[in-house]
């Protein structure tokens, strides 16, 4: 009878009659706010409880002797559309805490991807800054007031010939650069990004100077009271430097922000299996350009005090200077990029392309 009688109970309990016996309503059911939790315990004692009794049924049609404890008339009075009900509904919240569970997720994806951008997209805006408008502005300069005089004017026709026959310099993305008062000025930046090896040029992961050779050379052997080097030491102090400074600074707050980049993309992009400095790009730490360059900001911070107490004698820092960080941040900028796209069809690097 124990057995019988629970079933019965479960029944009376889940599936009322019109006598008013306990029914399943929509204040029975536990509100969505509840949590997941809550209304997942209620759908699987439903379902259970749905499930028994279809066994009790099974069990008293193959047993005619338990056919007579079971009071049909009774059970005919039963409101199953009630239950029915119960289990669309409870399906409903199912399908909302999905919908919900989708909708926050989409939520944090954002999150990430506009914090990320955050910090992606003025690393890049500084690094640019930096190259292209003050490093390459010095050069530009100084090939003009500086190396077109004496014996070092005839080597500038050899950055030109080599960068014409570079990939390169072959690429259809670029032109003549017109802006510029002497053309072979972009030549000689691209002595700094890019190595020339068997196979052709690739990016260089970091350069031994910030500055082509030629002017490297006449910046190191320049009298310290001539116009070169008074010119050099303002552009540290007061372009170079202060760039430097501002990526390491948006680097040491933000840097946890960071898009990892494989270390297949990595050897596809910089053509090596590894840094140059001993490790693979597979064991490297993701963030290595961004520790580079910290650490490269803090040699020039060195270098400055040993000029502030009168010892020119070296023009750089002891570090090397990460130049291939500008292809790794483009990189990650543009892989965030696409999964911002894919969210909202819109994007910073693509804008509103589809």
């Amino acid at each position: 009878m124990g057995v019988e009688k629970t079933v019965a109970e479960t029944v009376v309990e889940l599936f009322p009659d019109k006598a008013g016996r306990p029914s399943i309503n929509r204040n029975t059911v536990p509100s969505f706010k509840m949590g997941a939790a809550a209304w997942t315990r209620y759908a699987r004692a439903l379902y259970l409880a749905a499930f028994f009794g279809a066994a009790a049924s099974l069990f008293a049609y193959h047993h005619s002797s338990i056919i007579a404890l079971v009071n049909w008339e009774i059970l005919a009075t039963y409101d199953f559309g009630n239950a029915i009900a119960a289990l669309v509904a409870v399906g409903g919240y199912l399908l909302e805490h999905y919908i919900s569970r989708k909708a926050s997720q989409l939520e944090k994806q954002m999150e990430r991807v506009e914090a990320q951008m955050a910090f992606l997209v003025p690393v890049t805006l500084e690094f640019h800054a930096l190259w292209q408008g003050s490093v390459t502005s010095f050069i530009d300069k100084c090939v003009g007031q500086y190396l077109t005089k004496g014996g070092r004017v005839e080597h500038l026709g050899d950055y030109e010939a080599m960068f014409e026959q570079s990939a390169v310099g072959k690429s259809a993305i670029l032109e003549s650069p017109t802006a510029l008062a002497h053309p072979v000025s972009r030549a000689m930046t691209f002595e700094v990004m890019f190595a020339v090896v068997k196979s052709g040029t690739r990016p260089r992961v970091t350069s031994k100077t910030e500055l082509p050779l030629l002017l490297h050379n006449a910046i190191r052997e320049c009298d310290r009271e001539s116009k070169l080097w008074k010119s050099y030491e303002a552009f540290v102090r007061h372009s170079l430097l202060p760039g430097v400074e501002r990526i390491a600074e948006i680097i040491n707050e933000s840097g946890h922000l960071m898009e990892p980049v494989s270390a297949e993309k990595m050897q596809s992009i910089f053509g090596t299996t590894g840094t140059g400095y001993g490790e693979k790009w597979v064991i490297a730490p993701r963030m290595w350009f961004y520790s580079r360059w910290v650490a490269y900001a803090r040699s020039w911070q060195e270098l400055i005090a040993v000029w502030d107490d009168g010892d020119k004698d070296e023009i750089r820092p002891a570090a090397d200077f990460p130049i291939g960080l500008l292809f790794f941040n483009v990189e990650a900028q543009g892989a965030v990029a696409r999964v911002e796209q894919e969210l909202i069809g819109a994007s910073q690097m693509h804008g509103h392309r589809r």
